[in-house]
């Protein structure tokens, strides 16, 4: 309940939302409504089986405006890879630097000294920044499935 300093967003700027699928489309749609001018751009990225990511669906433009704004919605980072690769494809399409944010639920640092090395210049936004991972790669302590709690994927309501 005081002064605070914010940022405006220019409507008057192209901006592509682009949500990791699956669960970058909770963050997104809680962010749509502050970006009602936005296109859309989900991706799908997922491991090869052969230490490297296969891009399973995209709705990435063929050209990304000079002018545009790129906001990345990736519900977690734990090991960056599948970052990294998406971030690559935008910097492919001319798109990196101070054009590009992320926002993710949670951090860890593993992820986040990977993306540091390979992108000096990201801006990132994150809830939480958790120390480290588990075995299996899981942020520690974490938040647990949030992407299959925000899709639906497990509890007593999962009709698969």
């Amino acid at each position: 309940m005081a002064r605070t300093e914010g940022t405006v967003v220019d409507a008057s700027v192209p901006l592509l939302a682009v949500p990791m699928l699956s669960g970058g489309l909770g963050l997104w749609e809680g962010a749509r409504t502050v970006l009602p001018h936005a296109a859309l751009a989900p991706v799908a990225l997922q491991p090869d089986g052969h230490g490297g990511i296969h891009c399973g669906f995209s709705a990435l433009p063929e050209a990304i405006p000079e002018r545009a704004g790129v906001l990345v919605f990736a519900p977690q980072v734990a090991y960056a890879a599948r970052l990294i690769h998406l971030l690559e494809l935008l910097e492919a399409k001319g798109v990196q630097g101070l054009r590009v944010r992320v926002i993710t639920t949670v951090a860890a640092s593993p992820g986040l000294k990977q993306l540091g090395e390979r992108f000096g210049d990201l801006t990132l936004y994150t809830g939480c920044i958790d120390a480290e991972l588990d075995g299996e790669g899981r942020i520690l302590p974490g938040v647990g499935d949030a992407e299959g709690r925000l899709c639906g994927l497990n509890g007593s309501a999962f009709v698969g």
